[in-house]
């Protein structure tokens, strides 16, 4: 379940969305709900037009036992990226959310970080615990993303496939063009 699905992007979640109502009889709100979430894709590819150049991301989903998994390629995050024109710097990953090293997160050296803000209470889910555990590792505190505060903060709900994903878009890229 974490390996990169090939073209996975919105036209599938939107195709998902009409066949279930379809489905259920109700293919009229499911094209309703189709319409809603592009306003709102939209809405975030028009503030993409603002960012400067091509500014690398990590996306910081999670930590366990110390490790960072970050978003890898063929899934939303990557997706998101492409859409706005950012890029991901584990876009290469073999797996969706790839379990990654501090070494290489700094080798790369990120332009912004961006925080999965999750809910579901393991510690360091929450963007604050990134922050603080990003700030007093040795290595991390030492990139230029974390010195100079260039964090955008996203719902963990974002970053999975779903209803709320849409607003993964205008919230990366004004949370990008605000960094500006």
């Amino acid at each position: 379940f974490h390996q990169a699905v090939a073209g996975a992007g919105f036209d599938l979640l939107f195709d998902e969305y009409r066949q279930l109502a379809s489905i259920f009889d109700v293919a009229g709100r499911g094209e309703q709900m189709v319409t809603e979430q592009q306003a709102v894709i939209d809405s975030g590819l028009d503030a993409a037009q603002q960012i400067d150049g091509t500014p690398t991301v990590m996306w910081f989903y999670s930590t366990y036992g110390g490790t960072p998994y970050a978003a890898g390629p063929g899934g939303l995050p990557q997706h998101v990226s492409e859409l706005i024109g950012v890029a991901n710097i584990f876009d290469e990953s073999s797996t969706k959310w790839p379990e990654v090293s501090w070494d290489e997160v700094a080798a790369r050296k990120p332009d912004i970080i961006v925080l999965a803000d999750l809910t579901r209470g393991e510690p360091g889910d929450t963007a604050q615990e990134k922050v603080e555990l990003l700030r007093s590792d040795a290595l991390t505190s030492q990139l230029p993303a974390v010195k100079n505060n260039r964090f955008v903060v996203i719902p963990g709900s974002y970053m999975d496939p779903g209803y709320s994903s849409a607003y993964a878009v205008p919230a990366l890229a004004e949370g990008i063009v605000g960094l500006q």
